[in-house]
């Protein structure tokens, strides 16, 4: 069960209370890439089938939101799944009980996605008066907060593309989602070596 908590800490905007419309937006996008992205086999949370399972409760809370939380909440979701480990859990039919053991064991990560999240910027050229789009990796919030649309990736070992996400006010246009692609995939590739070095 992934959640995103977004505190009055982290930005001056964001207010004491329930949840903000962000903060469960990005909840919802984490489950998304979890069930999407296929990294976790849901029967590997079952140590005794039919009797007992592991409900993993996965709070990324965040301390400075200045920009590009998708990216940042991808990244500690899957340094924790890779960092978990869970007790060995036993069960015993004849008493029908329960034991949990000291020794704990490390949680099976079938895969490690990535997101990659993008600021697009409308221009209008004055000399032909068409449109440009600029693409903008790694977005702060003042720069997402000026930017026409936004554009997010999550992408596999193998350069699949999972999970996507669009906001904005105008379509993307498709020589300009093609570029973002093309980046996403080289940067996933860097993202996905600096995890492995710190996991």
């Amino acid at each position: 069960v992934p959640n995103i908590i977004l505190t009055p800490m982290c930005h001056p905007n964001i207010k004491l209370g329930p949840p903000s419309a962000t903060a469960q937006e990005l909840s919802t996008f984490l489950k998304d890439v979890v069930h999407a992205s296929g990294c976790l086999n849901l029967t590997d949370l079952c140590p005794v089938p039919n009797r007992v399972a592991w409900v993993l409760y996965i709070d990324v809370v965040c301390l400075d939101h200045d920009g590009n939380l998708r990216d940042a909440a991808i990244a500690a979701l899957i340094a924790a799944l890779n960092s978990l480990r869970l007790p060995q859990v036993t069960f015993d039919e004849e008493l029908e009980q329960i034991s949990v053991s000291k020794s704990k064991s490390k949680l099976k990560i079938l895969c490690n996605p990535v997101c990659c999240s993008y600021s697009v910027f409308h221009l209008e050229s004055s000399e032909i008066t068409s449109e440009e789009n600029t693409l903008l990796a790694d977005p702060t919030y003042a720069e997402e907060e000026v930017a026409n649309s936004e554009i997010s990736f999550v992408i596999l070992e193998k350069g699949e593309i999972c999970v996507t996400h669009q906001t904005g006010d105008r379509p993307i246009p498709q020589t300009s989602m093609q570029q973002a692609i093309a980046l996403a995939t080289s940067q996933a590739a860097h993202i996905r070596k600096a995890l492995k070095d710190l996991l």
